[in-house]
């Protein structure tokens, strides 16, 4: 019967680092592969269009109270949920 440290191969460390150099490898493909994929391209601030003005809503300060309330189901949940 053979003991545990005699079934450790010698070059454990060289076996470690191949096998790491596979890893960060396949990672840098997969990840390049993702970002080509399924993300879409960073594009440049001086590339980015200006926001149309029609896309703006002015705000209305009238509902400002009916926001700032809590909702009466607030009061029914809060011993459920902790606020």
């Amino acid at each position: 019967m053979q003991t545990i440290a005699s079934q450790v191969p010698s070059n454990y460390q060289g076996t470690y680092k191949s096998r790491l150099q596979e890893a960060q490898a396949l990672l840098k493909a997969v990840t390049d592969e993702n970002n080509r994929i399924y993300l879409e391209p960073i594009v440049k601030e001086e590339n980015l269009k200006k926001p149309e003005a029609q896309s703006f809503v002015k705000f209305d300060m009238s509902i400002i109270d009916s926001l700032s309330q809590t909702s009466p189901l607030d009061e029914k949940m809060r011993h459920i949920v902790p606020p």
